[in-house]
This record gives structure tokens, C-alpha cells and sequence, in this order.
């Protein structure tokens, strides 16, 4: 696929889809409102579906440091399905309009509407964006046991070592364990092992 807008872009198969629902918007009923649950007139149309971005009237999104408007209204995701008829909507994140995590401008205009974000009863792929040094794989070094603390032997091509009393299976299986990959199919040397062994295989 062709880079495009700063972004790398690739495909997968498994990402997920989301259909919105057949609710059309109302108004917010009630001013100073905050919290993880919206009060507005009564849903209408239909079901307002969990998955589903919304926008609400005159809260905009804040820079996390500065708590400047970006002067962008602040998406909020329908947590729960919202039936017709329904005069409160679950959102996260929650609205917070000051102190440490301020994370909007202000609360809901009162009786101004909330917009659902696109199409009635139409379905959207679910797609991510994310900086490349956004994940990151950290490991801590593993403790070596003292010498003698650990043997290890085979009986019916099944290899068990032991260390300090715990034993772990590396029979017909493979197991990570604390980052150390134990193999079967015949004998295997592990020359170091960490101090604390999970037990696995069945709990044999």
C-alpha cells in the first residue's frame, strides 16, 4: 500500500467492523453536566449502538498539558446500547472539565443536539493509527539459581527439572516460562533457570 499523510499503512484481515445504529440525535437535557453518563431528550429512531462516536455541543477537546483548546470537538465512544426512547447515554472517556485531568473545554450545551458520527444502520472498519515508537518490548534479566540447586532428568521422553522444589513439565509441550523457552521432543539441556518455576502440562 502507498504511504501517504506521514502514515505507513498496512491491512489485516482481522480488524474489526462496526455498524451504527439506527438512532438519530437529540438534544442534551440538562446544563453542567459531567461524569461517564449524558442525560438528553429521548433517543429516537432506534438503537444508539455501543461503538458508536459521538460529539457533544460546546465541549472541546483540551491539550493534556496546557489544558488549552484544541478547538476541536472531543469524541466520546457509546459504551453500552442506548434503546429508543432512553434519556441517558454511557460515554467514555468521562467528561472532565478541570483540575488534573481535565480532558474537555466545558460541559454540554443544554438543549443544543449531540451529533452521532456517520451513517445511520452503516457499518465502518474499526482502523488504527499509532506512532512507530508507540509499543515497546521491556524485559527484566533473569535471576540465576545458586550451583546445585537445579537437575534435571528423563523418563519416558518426558524431560522435568526442578529448582528449588517446583517442577515444571516440558513433556509434549513448549512453555515460556519468565521469558525461557522450554522445548520437548527428546531431551533438552537447560543450563540456567530462574529462581520462581510456574507449573504447567495439566499441572503434572
Amino acid at each position: 500500500m502507498v504511504d501517504a499523510l506521514g502514515l505507513s499503512y498496512a491491512m489485516d484481515q482481522n480488524v474489526a467492523v462496526h455498524t451504527n445504529g439506527a438512532a438519530t440525535a437529540t438534544n442534551i437535557n440538562g446544563a453542567g453536566q459531567t461524569g461517564s453518563t449524558i442525560t438528553v431528550i429521548a433517543v429516537a429512531g432506534g438503537t444508539l449502538a455501543a461503538g458508536t462516536v459521538i460529539t457533544l455541543p460546546g465541549v472541546f477537546a483540551v491539550n493534556p498539558q496546557s489544558r488549552v483548546s484544541t478547538g476541536v470537538l472531543a469524541d466520546f465512544v457509546v459504551t453500552a446500547d442506548v434503546s429508543a426512547a432512553a434519556t441517558s447515554i454511557p460515554i467514555s472517556p468521562a467528561i472532565v472539565t478541570s483540575g488534573p485531568y481535565q480532558n474537555v473545554t466545558a460541559s454540554p450545551t443544554t438543549a443544543q443536539p449531540y451529533v452521532i458520527k456517520g451513517a445511520a444502520s452503516t457499518s465502518y472498519g474499526c482502523n488504527l493509527g499509532f506512532h512507530e515508537d508507540a509499543f515497546t518490548l521491556a524485559m527484566v534479566p533473569m535471576a540465576t539459581p545458586p550451583d546445585g540447586t537445579a537437575r534435571e532428568w528423563s523418563k519416558s521422553r518426558t524431560t522435568a527439572t526442578r529448582s528449588r522444589s517446583l517442577i515444571f513439565m516440558t513433556g509434549p509441550m513448549t512453555t515460556l516460562l519468565h521469558g525461557s523457552m522450554c522445548c520437548s521432543g527428546g531431551r533438552r539441556r537447560i543450563r540456567s533457570l530462574p529462581s520462581s518455576i510456574t507449573r504447567s502440562n495439566g499441572g503434572h
